[in-house]
């Protein structure tokens, strides 16, 4: 039985992946600026609410990464605000959200592990470390906390192509 799947931020590296383990069941997506035509149906994100189908799980893959004042509205209203929407939202989903290794100042903890306590100076750090509380007030909930990926289709100004093409 294929099950009722949403993405939200469809046009990335790692919503493409994650729509490739989901190609037996039902793909939506939620869009920022253009839809993704390789999903069934996409909404844009100021359309949320008007969203009817009751999905199994909400992968919650947007997110602005940007430590520049100049954006912090922006930065708060798809980090933040949007994330505590959707939560709302989709009350019997299971939401899988993705966050960053960036809650953690790691040039000051040294090495992170499960011991280590989140905490963060940058404002991209402690927006997403505010998506993670939100999401931990849902019943059925997990957290990825990403540092980098590899792959194709994946941006070259991202820091890991970053590398691999200086060296």
């Amino acid at each position: 039985m294929s099950k009722q799947i949403l993405i939200v931020g469809v046009n990335s590296f790692l919503s493409n992946a994650i729509h490739q383990l989901h190609l037996n069941d039902e793909v939506d997506g939620v869009y920022y600026t253009k839809a993704n035509p390789s999903f069934r149906m996409n909404y844009l994100i100021d359309s949320l609410d008007e969203i009817q189908t009751v999905y199994d799980v909400v992968y919650i893959v947007s997110a602005l990464i940007s430590n520049d004042l100049e954006r912090l509205d922006n930065l708060l209203q798809l980090n933040v605000k949007d994330i505590n929407r959707i939560k709302d939202k989709f009350s019997s989903s299971r939401i899988i959200f993705c966050s960053s290794v960036s809650v953690f100042d790691a040039i000051k903890e040294g090495n992170i592990n499960d011991d280590t306590i989140p905490a963060t100076e940058t404002i991209y750090g402690l927006s997403k470390l505010m998506g993670e509380q939100i999401i931990r007030q849902h019943k059925n909930y997990g957290i990825i906390r990403i540092s980098s990926m590899y792959g194709l289709g994946m941006k070259s100004s991202t820091f890991l192509p970053k590398i691999v093409q200086h060296a």
